[in-house]
């Protein structure tokens, strides 16, 4: 009884998908690995019925030479082993990301690769748009597509579609760079091995852009001003304390009182079905969900660090929230922005997957009662990323 495999010896380039059958039938038998510990066994597949070895598109088994080895069981007869000699070469069209880096000084590790830019709206055109790292290859990049789409402001953005290169426009300020405001895009890349379709590997990622501003003599300014969580991570996630500019900004920073208050935001990365905006979620979007589990159908109770009397929230009730920010008098990281990512995941079975945006309002008298105002400000950004440090 003997049984070998069709390409005896086969090349594959990583990540890509394959399978390989044996050359025979035999009836009856089980196969399965003959060394179980091979790291292999880890990334590739085995049929017992079959004994077609395969593997998945996206898998990760690293590039090496590897002599695959399967036994053949039939009762009553000694098992019959075959190697399959595989080999698993570099793939310059396969990548996981990408980045326009940021202008706020800070390097890739503390933004933590979040492309985002802060300018006044008569600048915009100054910001660089091009792409400054990536883990694609030079032949990978002369076989990529770009494309953009625009979830808020940014009108008039154009993109190379060969370069990724985003431009800026200069008209329609006002209304394509909204003071008080951030801009959002998502950027898609595509790189196709131009031998086999099969070979193509997409990735999205979205862009930021905070319009510099000042309402009411106060300016905002969180650096970096996108805090990415795995909505997975069971630690909450802290940013950093923000920046406080303007005239009427108070000598007494625990005046200071900022919250998230209304007109909230969510775009899925995948799935634009689950999208919502308004200050009560749109039925079927995930923040519905969200607000739901929490037990409110609108407001901000879900993000609010405090009650609807106005009263600070307690440690357990705040634990429950998706996110707030710390207006604790006693907290060294007062004004941060506290993510509970646990809470991103809907009792229906949803996790969020894409960026959460709202508007908070600020008060400079320390009164929390005063923060039912206008002062409505956007400094911050939530962008969940199951994929994020994973």
């Amino acid at each position: 009884m003997v049984f070998n495999y069709d390409d005896a010896e086969s090349s594959h380039k990583f990540a890509t998908g394959w399978s390989v059958r044996p050359t025979t039938t035999l009836t009856g038998a089980v196969y399965s690995w003959t060394d179980a510990s091979a790291a292999y066994t880890e990334y590739l597949d085995i049929d017992p019925s079959t004994g077609i070895i395969s593997a998945e598109k996206g898998n990760q088994l690293a590039q090496s030479s590897y002599s695959v080895g399967v036994t053949a069981t039939i009762a009553g007869a000694e098992p019959v082993t075959a190697t399959y000699q595989l080999q698993v070469t570099d793939n310059p069209y396969y990548f996981t990301y990408f980045s326009y880096g940021n202008n706020l000084g800070l390097s890739e590790d503390q933004t933590d690769g979040v492309s985002q830019f802060r300018s006044n709206r008569g600048n915009m055109p100054s910001i660089d748009g091009t792409v400054k790292y990536t883990d694609l290859s030079d032949e990978g990049k002369s076989e990529t597509l770009w494309s953009m789409e625009t979830k808020f402001k940014l009108g008039g953005t154009v993109i190379d579609e060969n370069t990724g290169t985003l431009t800026f426009s200069s008209e329609n300020v006002s209304s394509n760079y909204q003071n008080y405001n951030c801009g959002i895009l998502f950027i898609t890349a595509v790189s196709t091995d131009p031998e086999d379709s099969d070979n193509s590997w997409s990735v999205k990622m979205p862009v930021f852009v905070h319009f510099q501003s000042q309402r009411n003599g106060v300016g905002i300014q969180y650096n970096p001003f996108v805090v990415r969580v795995n909505p997975n991570s069971a630690e909450p996630c802290v940013s950093v304390i923000p920046e406080l500019v303007g005239n009427s900004v108070p000598a007494d920073l625990s005046l200071f009182l900022l919250n998230y208050r209304r007109d909230f935001y969510y775009w899925n990365i995948e799935d634009s079905s689950l999208d919502s905006s308004g200050s009560t979620p749109v039925a079927g979007s995930i923040l519905a969900e969200l607000w739901s589990d929490y037990g409110a159908s609108n407001g901000a109770a879900p993000v609010s660090y405090y009650n609807n009397d106005y009263s600070e929230k307690d440690a357990a009730t705040l634990a429950k929230t998706l996110a707030y920010i710390d207006n604790s008098a006693s907290s060294d990281n007062r004004l941060s922005l506290v993510v509970n990512p646990q809470n991103w995941k809907s009792k229906s079975g949803h996790t969020a997957n894409g960026i959460f945006y709202a508007q908070m309002t600020f008060t400079s008298d320390g009164i929390a009662e005063n923060l039912d105002n206008n002062n409505g400000y956007f400094p911050i950004i939530i962008w969940l990323d199951p994929t994020f440090n994973e």
